[in-house]
Order: structure tokens, then sequence, then C-alpha cells
């Protein structure tokens, strides 16, 4: 009996000696298993973030943070101007073409230029706007829109959204953004609403048409979006498309102080430093989104 008790002592005071010891390597487990598992939550939740559009912060984007390179200038003399014609739904559409010289890293990235109702694909060719960018490593596209500069007939009559769709297709415009100024919002707006997966930015410069689309419909739609307009725009569009886009999750808006409704005619350095940030920015969110 006196045995029995002397054991029941000794293993008794063997579990509390060591039951601290029990409870700190539990307490150890408990925490490196807690620390786990708010890693996987917050890499998950990133995760599904970048496969929603949302990883860079459009709203707070800086459209002047970083200032054009000088030697894009140098390079962009260098570069020759493409032109051809390609037929889409029946219409010869002209149009430009700028790609990155050898030396350039392509960022793999197209632009593409639309034009306003006074305007064409030379206005871009003119501003350099077509060089420049692919001497910043894009492959550049302007076109005469139906009924406009070197693209013969009539306005297109048919579903526009549809019309910017065949022209991407046909000339294989791949990780696009689309640049539309004022009338040539009547192209980009449906193509905006009705194929947003085929466009990875867009750029409206008080582009008409933003009357056309339901609210409920823009703020479902994650394209990154910068819209720009000048201070001194009279035509009451840069107020309209800025009050209507508003609601576009990926938005950021720019004004530009002393530009009129054509802001790239009175300011082309600063409208093409706001497309270069903004071009900046989507490359390396596509490159999150991939990675």
């Amino acid at each position: 009996m006196a045995n029995n008790n002397n054991f029941c002592y000794l293993l008794l005071k063997t579990i509390s000696v060591n039951l601290k010891y029990y409870m700190k390597a539990l307490l150890v487990i408990s925490l490196i298993s807690f620390v786990l598992w708010q890693t996987a939550r917050v890499m998950s939740e990133a995760s599904k973030n970048r496969s929603a559009g949302v990883a860079y912060n459009w709203n707070m984007h800086d459209s002047f943070k970083t200032q054009l390179p000088p030697s894009a200038f140098e390079v962009s003399k260098s570069i020759l101007e493409k032109t051809d014609t390609i037929n889409v739904d029946g219409v010869r559409v002209f149009y430009r073409e700028c790609v990155p010289p050898a030396k350039i890293e392509p960022t793999l990235q197209t632009i593409l230029l639309l034009h306003g109702r006074s305007f064409s694909s030379e206005t871009w060719s003119k501003l350099g706007t077509i060089s420049l960018f692919a001497a910043l490593g894009n492959r550049v596209i302007a076109v005469d829109l139906p009924g406009y500069g070197k693209t013969e007939g009539e306005q297109y009559k048919s579903d526009r959204g549809k019309f910017i769709s065949m022209l991407v297709t046909a000339l294989d415009m791949q990780r696009l953004v689309v640049i539309s100024p004022s009338m040539s919002g009547s192209y980009s707006i449906p193509y905006l609403t009705a194929y947003p997966e085929k466009l990875s930015g867009f750029i409206p410069v008080a582009p008409t048409s933003t009357n056309n689309v339901p609210q409920d419909t823009l703020a479902r739609i994650t394209v990154p979006t910068l819209s720009i307009v000048g201070t001194d725009d009279d035509t009451g569009l840069a107020e309209q498309a800025n009050v209507n886009l508003e609601v576009m999750p990926n938005q950021a808006q720019v004004q530009i102080s002393d530009a009129r409704h054509a802001v790239y005619l009175n300011q082309p350095h600063l409208f093409h430093t706001a497309v270069y940030n903004f071009m900046l920015a989507l490359r390396k969110e596509i490159d999150a989104r991939i990675a």
C-alpha cells in the first residue's frame, strides 16, 4: 500500500513539474498555427484582389509622379511611322502604326488612338504621340474613324462598339489601352461596356456618350481608367464625363490647367506625361496579376 502511495505521489509530482512545459509547448504551437493561418488568409485575400483587378489603388493615382525620360524623345526621332489600310466590316480603315525599335524593351502593351470630330490620326502624328509612346516600348496605332481623314465612306451607322472590337481583332492588339477624345466616345464607350475583358486600360478625354450608359453598368466595370480633361473645357463634356465615370471602381481623374477641350493640343507635354504615368502603373498592375 505504501509503495502504491509513493508511486502515485511521484507520478503526480512528475506531472506537476512538467505540466508548465507542456502548457508552454502547447501555447507555442498554437501561436505558430495562428500566424500561419493569418499569413495564408492575407495571401489569399491579396490573390483575390489581384484577380479582381484592384491590385493598384487607382483612386490615389498620381498622373505626374514620373517625368518623361528625355532619351525617349531622341529615340522617337528615329522611329518610322507605317501607314496602311485594313478592311473592317466593309470599311477600308486608314491607320498609322509605330512599334518599339529593337534596342527598346517592349512593354507588350498596345495603345489605340482614336480622335475627335475635327481631327484624325494625323493629329497624333503631328503631336509626336505615336512615335513617342513607341519609343517608350509600346505598340501604337492611330486610326481614322469611318468618314474622317483618309478613311473613305460615311460615318459608321451600325454598332460602333462592335466596330472597334472587329478593328482590334483585325490588327491583333494585345494588352490594349484605348485613348478616346470627344466624338470618339461614341465608339469607345460602347466598346468599354460590351467588351471590358478586351481592355487593359482606358483613357477617355472628355468623351461623348457617357450619358448613354446606366450608372450601375459603369459601376461594375473594373477596367483601370484615367479620365483626362482640361480646366478650360467649356463644352460641358468634361464635367459630364467625370461625373458619369466617377462610379467606376478603378478610375482616376486628372485636370490639366490652361487647356481646353482638346487638352492634348493645348498642353501636349502634360498630356503625354499623364498618359505615361498611367501606362507605368498599368504595367505594374498587369505584372502583379500575372505573378
